[in-house]
């Protein structure tokens, strides 16, 4: 080779080529894909880079080339995962993402942001177990589990900080409890973590039991997406139930139980205050429910009638079925004050809320208590920790299973998930599973409602 002066003195000269540099980057794409499905399918210890160089069709040479390390392949199959979308431009460019940001209401932000995450964790979900799974072996990779986890965290308090612009967080929850809860929630590896080991114990249409603890009591497992064979929610693989503790779990069929077929029905309340106004479509549920029910197997305290002092006395120890609709109050702080909001039994007399205090004194012997309370402008409302507070209280009376709500629902697909619940039920088909039935047909639906915001509020619990 032939070098002119100017070459010896300067060095060689550096041609930029627009086309080498495209194939350049689609090489890397190829190999960070192959590397991806490589991972994903074998794991990461297992996987070398020759695996990857001859999946993606180049020399091993090329691979080290376009990412030095085996560990800096892995952060480019992870890239790949996260940007392997119908929408290739940045998750911040994206329209539900600027929507988000722009809308004042922090219930839609946060909708907003659980709805427009769901496809991108996903992708990214199986990726994120290979880093998991291979962190204990490799101290590389588990400073990338750890850096990984740390920003995933702060992103987190981010939306919660974005959060509390735009209204007050719940009483009682600090910026940092709110956090740890979110990053609960929403970690795209719950199911792999809390699931997966267990699934080869599950056979199909298994019934499974959660004992959860801390902010799990959150969460509804049921919306859990599974991966497998494509991904799904765990409902559709399961029927669950939520229990406290074992020992309750143990001693759940050892109590009587009431009439097979008698129903109560508490709700549809004046409304006591301003703060609880008329629910709109309660009417409908009650009526719904009591086309399921023989007439003389039911009682129903309704609008005037629906008050605590009626429910208390009306010997509620005698119905299978105790349904109340009416709006609640959750206490997080103390959840025995938690409350169903029913009518006041005069106009000078504030005797309105049905707390959970007063539910353990008041035996049952129910085989299902549904508290399908609502709170504010039609919608459906309670948070994990009060909620949990009620149903602890009804199974600490007596019942032996109980449904509520985890968070805000709409009032206009409940009466409908109802009706489909004692439709099974009325078909001969135990509470958990005919839940999980009606929750299906809304999943399976054509219309808005097939969201989980819509049919995953409603958690089962049992253990009387």
């Amino acid at each position: 080779m032939v070098c002119t002066v100017e070459e010896v003195v300067k060095g060689p000269r550096h041609y930029r080529s627009p086309r080498r540099e495209a194939q350049a980057a689609a090489t890397r794409v190829e190999i960070a894909a192959a590397a991806r499905r490589l991972f994903i399918a074998q794991g990461y210890l297992r996987t070398t880079l020759a695996d990857i160089a001859d999946a993606a069709g180049v020399a091993v040479p090329t691979v080290k080339l376009a990412y030095r390390t085996k560990p800096l392949v892995l952060v480019a199959a992870w890239d790949h995962a996260v940007k392997d979308g119908p929408d290739p431009r940045p998750v911040v460019e994206q329209e539900w993402f600027r929507e988000m940001i722009s809308t004042p209401d922090p219930r839609e932000h946060l909708r907003l942001q659980v709805a427009g995450s769901r496809l991108v964790k996903s992708r990214i979900a199986p990726i994120i177990e290979v880093v998991r799974a291979a962190a204990p072996a490799d101290q590389e990779i588990d400073a990338l589990w750890a850096k990984m986890q740390a920003e995933f965290h702060d992103n987190q308090r981010h939306t919660i900080r974005a959060l509390r612009g735009k209204g007050p967080l719940r009483a009682g929850l600090s910026e940092d409890e709110a956090t740890d809860l979110l990053y609960t929630l929403n970690h795209p590896t719950l199911y792999q973590m809390l699931v997966a080991p267990a699934q080869p114990m599950l056979g199909k249409a298994a019934k499974v039991f959660i004992i959860p603890d801390g902010s799990l009591n959150a969460l509804n497992f049921e919306a859990l997406l599974a991966p497998d064979p494509t991904p799904h929610y765990w409902i559709e693989d399961v029927t669950l139930a939520n229990a406290s503790s074992l020992h309750l779990l143990e001693r759940t069929g050892d109590s009587s139980r009431a009439d097979k077929r008698r129903m109560l029905l508490v709700g549809n309340p004046v409304a006591a205050s301003p703060e609880f106004g008329t629910l709109p479509q309660a009417a409908l549920e009650i009526e719904n429910i009591r086309k399921r029910f023989p007439a003389s197997d039911q009682q129903v305290l309704a609008e005037a009638a629906a008050t605590p002092a009626a429910y208390l006395a009306g010997k509620p120890e005698q119905f299978a079925y105790i349904h109340f609709v009416a709006h609640g109050t959750a206490s997080r702080l103390s959840p025995l004050d938690s409350a169903i909001v029913l009518s006041k039994p005069a106009p000078t007399d504030d005797a309105f809320r049905l707390y959970a205090r007063d539910i353990i004194h008041s035996p049952l012997r129910a085989d299902l208590v549904t508290v399908s309370s609502c709170y504010g402008a039609g919608s459906r409302a309670y948070s994990g920790e009060g909620l949990v507070g009620l149903s602890w209280a009804f199974l600490r009376a007596g019942a032996h299973n109980v449904i509520g709500a985890l968070w805000d629902v709409s009032d206009a697909s409940t009466p409908r998930l109802m009706d489909e619940m004692y439709a099974a039920i009325q078909k001969g088909k135990p509470p958990a599973e005919a839940l999980r039935q009606a929750k299906l047909s809304l999943l399976h639906s054509n219309d808005s409602f097939r969201r989980p915001f819509y049919w995953a509020p409603f958690q089962f619990y049992t253990g009387s």
